[in-house]
This record gives structure tokens, C-alpha cells and sequence, in this order.
């Protein structure tokens, strides 16, 4: 659009008034304060500030009729129609419309159970100083938010952070989508904990007839997503670094332009060239803050000087100096986790261009035998004596109701 906006400023200043006047939101109401917002033809009711960044900020709004302005009798009528409407509004300015653009791709060449665990870009309004990207609001927080709260929420382990069965199944979920991801040359480019959020839908009645459903959501695990299982997962955000790489010439790599730190890949830290290595670092770094709560940072990494025993052939030696020493995680694994599942994962994922003889990359293939590993573990102890999977992700859905 060739006209400029002017928005985000007096939306700032809607939510810092908001702010004062309530002195905290609450993600579940739209009483009270509002902002109407019209882009195009198209109008909303926006309530509630939900995320900033130096791109903008991200607003929670709902969808009104254009002649519903300042008519709040409405909000009481149809709670479930009302939640229907709700819509989260990315502005961004500078305009940027590559996010769109990628959202769009992604849920074109994923299959669509895959699709289900990735944001969907509703519209995008594009002006000459900024832009509107309207997504699909999804109120139960991020994946970081579960780590914060295990305690409260019943859902930690003793001496760690999330309980084991969790961690696997939400890397399980992680697993596959990049498997997707991977598969159509995408790379998302921003890989965090920040930016997945938790899914935990309701189970359709034509879902619930798995093994043990007894009507509802399965008590078994089915990695399959049967009996409700498909229900459950992460909704994965943020693709404004997305890399479409059918886009480039075979073999393209690319050089990080911004301040880096210890959440992005070694290779984009060092300023060499780097690709999947992206993702794969920004997946142990997910995995590493379920399991210990704490960020990844440069000294939770060690690099292993490798032996010189002559078994290494004159190519191996060569890939080994190109991609640098291998790398392990520095603090030592539990003794009551799947620590061989768990060592071989991070040697995967810190070392990505050691895994196959020529040093290529994605490493989809090795992955998924090693996910496949994980479902086959997770199917035979998801009903422990202790907590089950189905009833962790119950105390999860609760947390998130009592806003604990």
C-alpha cells in the first residue's frame, strides 16, 4: 500500500496506558480499555499487548463489525463465538511482508499434520511504514513459560526441570516438524524456546477412538497422533529469518548480518558460513532449557579434541578441520534419564556436519531413526506409576486455565 499507517505508536501508547490503569493484563479479558484499529476494510478491537521485540509488537484483538465501534454489550453475548474472532496482530515496522510470505510456503508444502504445529498467517496489511501481520491468537503461552512454572503446574522432575516424559515428547513434536521443514528445504532461522508455543487443543470427537480412549483422549501414547494424540504439541512462531533455500543456488550458504550471542549456532557466532546448523543448534538449545531450565549458554558447551588413533581417513580429517572440533554439552546428564538417547541426540545436533561422510546437511535421515527411537520409549513408559504423559499434559492445561 502506498499510504503510510501510523499505528504502532499510538497503540504503544494504548497499551502503556493499559497497563497503568490495570496494573497487570490478563490474557482472557476484553472489558474494559480498547483500540480500534482498521485496516482496509477489515476492523479490530484490540485489548491486549502480548510480546515486543525491536521489530514492533504483538497485540491480542478481536475481529468487530464495522459498526460495532465502542458497542461493548456485545462481549457477553457468545463466549465461544467471541473466541472464534480472537486474532494475534504482529505490526512491524519497518513494513516487512516476508514473514507472510513464508508462512504462506510453509503451510503450502507441509502435510497437514505438520501444519498444525506452525503458526497460520491469516492477512497481511502492508503499509509504507508499517505492517499487520494477523495470526491465529493462541492464549495458552510458550513452551518457556511451562519450563518457568514446572514447579507450580506439578509438571517438574526431582533434581531437573521438566519431567523426562515431557521433554521427549515435546522433542518428539520438535523433531518431526523440522524433519517437515527440512524435507521442503525450509530453514526458520530463529529456532528458540521463546518462539514455540503450547498446543494443547481440544480432542475432536472423531479423533477419540483410539486404543483406550474410551470415548476421549487416549491414555496411550500414539506417535501416529491417533486417539487425540494429534491434538497435542507445539505451535512454532516467529519466521521472519525463515529461509526458503530452493530460492538460491544448490549448495548456497549464508553469513549472519546481526549482534549474535550464545543462543545462535557456533557457526554464525565464529562468522563462518552456515545453513541447517541453525535450526539444529536452536533445537538443543529447546532441549537443553527443558531439561535443566536454564538457558544454553558458551560454557555449557565444551569442544572434545579428537584421538589421533589412524583410524580417520584423509576426508574425514578434512571434514573434521572444516567443521571445527566436535562439540558435547559440559554438564553431565541424570542418571535416571535416557541418557543414551539424550548423548546421542546433542551429538547430532552440535554436530551436524559430522554425521555424514561428506559432511552434507539437512540430517534428516538420522534423525528420525533416533525420534523413532524416542516415540518407541515413550510409548512403552508413558503410563508409569508415577505421572503419565496424558495426565502431565493435564496439569499443563490446568496450569494454564488458573494462570499459575
Amino acid at each position: 500500500m502506498p499510504q503510510e499507517s501510523q499505528h504502532l505508536d499510538d497503540l504503544q501508547k494504548f497499551a502503556r496506558k493499559q497497563m497503568r490503569a490495570s496494573g497487570a493484563s490478563s490474557r482472557s479479558s476484553s472489558h474494559g480499555q480498547a483500540y480500534f484499529l482498521q485496516l482496509g476494510d477489515a476492523h479490530f478491537k484490540v485489548y491486549e499487548k502480548l510480546g515486543e521485540g525491536g521489530f514492533g509488537a504483538v497485540f491480542a484483538a478481536k475481529v468487530v463489525e464495522a459498526n460495532a465501534k465502542g458497542n461493548d454489550d456485545e462481549d457477553d453475548e457468545d463466549d465461544e463465538e467471541e473466541e472464534s474472532h480472537r486474532v494475534a496482530i504482529k505490526v512491524v515496522k519497518p513494513s516487512n511482508v516476508w514473514e507472510f510470505r513464508m508462512l504462506r510456503k510453509v503451510h503450502a508444502d507441509l502435510p497437514p499434520r505438520l501444519r498444525s504445529s506452525v503458526i497460520h498467517p491469516q492477512a497481511l496489511y502492508a503499509f509504507r511504514d508499517e505492517s499487520f501481520l494477523v495470526l491465529d491468537l493462541c492464549t495458552q503461552g510458550s513452551l518457556l513459560d511451562i519450563v518457568n512454572r514446572a514447579g507450580p503446574a506439578g509438571v517438574s522432575q526431582q533434581g531437573a526441570c521438566l519431567d523426562e516424559l515431557l521433554v521427549v515428547f515435546f522433542t518428539i513434536e520438535l523433531l518431526r516438524l523440522l524433519e517437515g521443514l527440512h524435507g521442503t528445504g525450509l530453514i526458520h532461522g530463529d529456532l528458540k524456546i521463546d518462539n514455540l508455543l503450547v498446543r494443547l487443543e481440544d480432542v475432536p470427537p472423531a479423533a477419540a477412538g483410539g486404543v483406550g480412549g474410551g470415548g476421549g483422549w487416549a491414555a496411550q501414547y500414539d506417535p501416529t497422533g491417533a486417539g487425540g494424540w494429534s491434538s497435542k504439541g507445539i505451535k512454532l512462531i516467529d519466521f521472519g529469518r525463515a529461509i526458503d533455500t530452493r530460492m538460491f543456488p544448490r549448495g548456497q550458504a549464508f553469513v549472519a548480518e546481526w549482534a549474535t550471542d550464545a543462543r545462535d549456532c557456533i557457526e554464525m557466532r565464529d562468522g563462518r558460513p552456515w545453513t541447517y546448523q541453525a535450526d539444529y543448534f536452536g533445537l538443543a538449545g529447546i532441549v537443553y532449557c527443558m531439561l535443566y531450565g536454564k538457558y544454553i549458554e558458551a560454557s555449557s558447551i565444551v569442544h572434545v579434541t579428537p584421538r589421533h588413533d589412524g583410524g580417520r581417513g584423509p576426508e574425514q580429517q578434512k571434514q573434521q578441520q572444516q567443521s571445527g572440533p566436535r562439540c558435547k554439552l559440559a554438564t553431565a546428564f541424570k542418571r535416571y534419564w535416557q541418557a543414551d538417547l539424550w548423548t546421542r541426540l546433542f551429538d547430532i545436533l552440535l554436530n551436524p556436519c559430522l554425521v555424514h561422510p561428506d559432511g552434507t546437511l539437512p540430517v534428516s535421515d538420522t534423525l528420525a531413526l533416533l525420534r523413532v527411537e524416542m516415540e518407541t520409549w515413550l510409548q512403552a513408559n508413558c503410563n508409569r506409576s508415577s505421572n503419565t504423559l496424558k495426565g502431565l499434559l493435564k496439569k499443563i492445561e490446568l496450569s494454564v486455565i488458573r494462570g499459575d
